[in-house]
């Protein structure tokens, strides 16, 4: 007689493995796995470029500020920060920029951390044709939330930091000046006197990021901004 622990199990009491026909299963149980398996590793690797590619604009963005804060109330001042975020923002994969607001961040809200006026916004989104448009855009009429609009045509135009066709290099911001509606000779730079305190500068960026999946959408509007005080003149 063989000892009950050495007989083969019956298939009501099997202890271990799979019943017999019972084989195809593994399919069925990969096949309802795989696509939640499959999201998880669109979202993190979408989630890891869209990451990436934020942070390279933020640092960009920063760069933009300081550049244009450091040339206080120069005539070519945005010219400088238009040129500085093109430089640091054309290498960024998946990321297209469509346009910067320059503003005056200081006396909107009673703080200095703010975006642009709601009004300076709606200008810019208005900006259809934002990556051939030259033209002048932003808004002077709100005082103390005056702002500077510009596309990536006009970016794009500012490469290596000669002044574009829109900056005209004088002593004055004519009308059909890009900057024209917050010009950099007025911004208060100044300690003491009618030129102080020093004016609040913000730099504002629209831009698209472009999905590598296309798996949930297929572009995404990404913005940021940054403020920093417009730097003192020396002996103010």
């Amino acid at each position: 007689m063989v000892p009950s622990s050495l007989a083969r199990p019956g298939a009501r009491d099997r202890p271990w493995g799979r019943f017999r026909g019972d084989s195809g299963a593994i399919v069925v149980e990969f096949a309802l796995v795989a696509p939640v398996l499959v999201a998880l590793l669109l979202v993190g690797y979408e989630g890891g470029v869209w990451f990436f590619a934020s942070n390279r604009m933020a640092a960009g963005l920063s760069l933009a500020g300081r550049s244009d804060s450091n040339q206080g109330n120069a005539r070519m001042a945005d010219n400088a920060a238009l040129a500085s975020l093109y430089a640091s923002s054309a290498g960024i994969v998946n990321l297209q920029v469509k346009y910067v607001i320059i503003y005056n961040a200081g006396n909107q809200t009673g703080t200095n951390a703010v975006p642009p006026s709601n009004t300076c916004i709606a200008k810019a989104h208005l900006i259809t044709a934002w990556d051939t448009d030259k033209s002048v855009h932003g808004d002077k009429a709100t005082p103390g939330a005056e702002c500077n609009i510009f596309t990536w045509a006009q970016i794009s135009a500012t490469v290596g930091g000669n002044a574009s066709p829109g900056f005209t290099g004088t002593a004055t911001c004519a009308v059909s000046d890009w900057d024209s509606n917050w010009c950099p000779l007025g911004r208060k730079n100044g300690l003491t006197g009618a030129t102080s305190p020093p004016d609040v500068l913000g730099v504002w960026v629209e831009s698209d990021y472009r999905s590598s999946t296309g798996w949930w959408f297929n572009t995404k509007p990404v913005t940021d901004f940054a403020i920093f005080r417009v730097e003192p003149a020396q002996g103010s």
